[in-house]
């Protein structure tokens, strides 16, 4: 009888009681910079409003309410919104999975999400891994990942040049209609090597498309 495999053990048994590093304070607004832009931006615009209506524009305060109206009720701004709740969602989602899940390094620091984009199915999360940190680990628990982020399919890629470098997809829905892709998935680039591919992929995505 073969012993437990070895991979699936916690990285760092000794640190299973301590809890994560508490961030730098850059990587914190990083982390809440949609809360924090967000009401930031509305309290900005209000006091605009108030200043210009007390100085006579006393229309400006309805032409801008039915402006926040419209972009609410409108279809594509409607979707737009949408597709950047479920990103802000994922990312929150995240940080908490590495917590639960202790996918942190000795020091307690866990993985940095650079960023999250929408695409026609889902979401990818770019990820920065701390030393200590690795795609493969983070792969075996895909069904975590599928779970805590409400997706129907997790996929997880390296990049080819910086393997300290992940690629999270999450696939929640069947493709958007139309080509035109919703968020900025062009910009991650084509140079990433499936973690754990099915037998009839490719070893590398889409690199005949650079």
């Amino acid at each position: 009888m073969s012993g437990p495999d070895p991979r699936r053990r916690v990285p760092h048994p000794l640190m299973e009681h301590v809890p994560p590093h508490r961030t730098a304070l850059p990587v914190r607004l990083w982390r809440w910079r949609t809360e924090i832009l967000l009401p930031a931006g509305f309290g900005t615009l209000f006091q605009l409003v108030s200043a210009a209506a007390q100085h006579g524009a006393r229309w400006l305060p309805y032409l801008v309410a039915g402006a926040i109206l419209a972009l609410v009720v409108a279809r594509p701004s409607r979707d737009w919104l949408q597709l950047r709740f479920w990103c802000v969602y994922v990312r929150h989602r995240l940080y908490r999975l590495f917590a639960e899940l202790r996918l942190y390094t000795r020091k307690g620091r866990v993985p940095l999400v650079l960023w999250v984009t929408p695409t026609r199915r889902g979401e990818k999360a770019l990820l920065l891994c701390r030393a200590g940190h690795s795609g493969e680990a983070m792969a075996e628990r895909a069904a975590e990942f599928r779970a805590a982020c409400k997706a129907r399919e997790v996929r997880f890629a390296r990049h080819a040049r910086r393997p300290d470098l992940v690629l999270i997809e999450l696939i929640r829905r069947d493709p958007l209609p139309g080509d035109r892709n919703p968020g900025l998935e062009a910009a991650f680039g084509h140079e990433w090597i499936p973690i754990a591919p099915e037998p009839d992929q490719t070893p590398v995505l889409d690199r005949s498309r650079g």
